[in-house]
């Protein structure tokens, strides 16, 4: 019978040693890369970007830990390319919404001749250790143990790991849970997407894109009561465009009317001051 009862002492202690390594394997490894998303960004025409980096799976994530291992501070991501940089000289931040296309994981990701900005944070690795106990006597004090002590012990080790797999997984859901909140909040219009083709409302300045949604660069200020009134970043559709002039709505202000095309050309792209064009066909009648 004792041997029976030592027997089966034996198995407890050996399967809780299993489930203690398993703990181990499942929640002890080295952490990803930490990125914080700095906004919308387009580059100056005079800068040259470093060479996008090549990647199966195009998402922040896998652009951070990318550029985490060059090592670089920042990443650069639209949908087509992966950027790593050191420096924010020569890009200038841009109105969001101009950035709101998504990778694969829903993160923003961009747009046409946008980039989104993540400054890179290396996160330390977590430390998980648990000092496995002498089954039969502690040095230090010199106190023999005996089988049943070192069971304790084990089960201690074994309740203090499940104890801390527990704060890990508090910590990943509360992570988890700020960035699908960071993501669902992240307006989804309007969208700035480019049109295949190459096309032009402005030749060499003003590229067109599917939905004609454009962020104002120069602020306007109407002369005739059909124009309406821009603001430097405000969001604007254009329905038609001729002589210059389009007709279109501020989302912004929900306002309808005339404005020039002008003033959603980048400041750095226009040559001299801004001139307004005489309007010649949009001219109510």
């Amino acid at each position: 019978m004792q041997v029976c009862k030592q027997a089966q002492r034996g198995v407890s202690v050996e399967t809780l040693l299993k489930m203690h390594l398993l703990i181990r394997l499942l929640f002890v490894h080295k952490a990803l890369a930490g990125f914080i998303s700095k906004g919308c960004y387009s580059a100056t025409p005079s800068i040259q970007l470093p060479q996008a980096v090549t990647l199966d799976s195009l998402t922040p994530e896998t652009c951070s830990n990318k550029c985490l291992e060059l090592p670089t501070q920042y990443s650069l991501i639209n949908p087509v390319s992966c950027i790593c940089t050191n420096t924010t000289t020569g890009i200038e931040v841009r109105n969001e919404a101009e950035c709101t296309n998504k990778c694969v994981d829903s993160s923003p990701c961009g747009a046409l001749e946008r980039f989104s900005l993540y400054e890179l944070q290396k996160q330390a690795e977590p430390q998980l250790s648990v000092a496995r106990p002498s089954p039969t006597s502690t040095a230090a004090s010199g106190v023999t143990l005996g089988d049943g002590d070192a069971l304790n012990q084990q089960r201690v080790a074994l309740y203090a790991s499940l104890g801390a797999a527990a704060v890990i997984i508090v910590v990943v859901a509360v992570v988890l849970v700020k960035r699908r909140n960071k993501v669902k909040n992240t307006p989804t219009l309007p969208r700035l997407v480019g049109k295949p083709g190459g096309s032009f409302l402005i030749p060499g300045l003003l590229p067109e894109t599917t939905n004609l949604v454009y962020s104002c660069c120069t602020e306007f200020e109407p002369t005739r009561g059909d124009e309406i009134k821009l603001s430097e970043n405000d969001i604007v559709c254009v329905n038609r465009y001729e002589d210059g002039w389009a007709f279109g709505a501020n989302l912004s202000t929900n306002e309808k009317g005339y404005f020039p095309l002008m003033v959603l050309v980048e400041k750095n792209l226009m040559k001299g001051d801004f001139k307004v064009p005489p309007r010649m066909g949009t001219i109510s009648v």
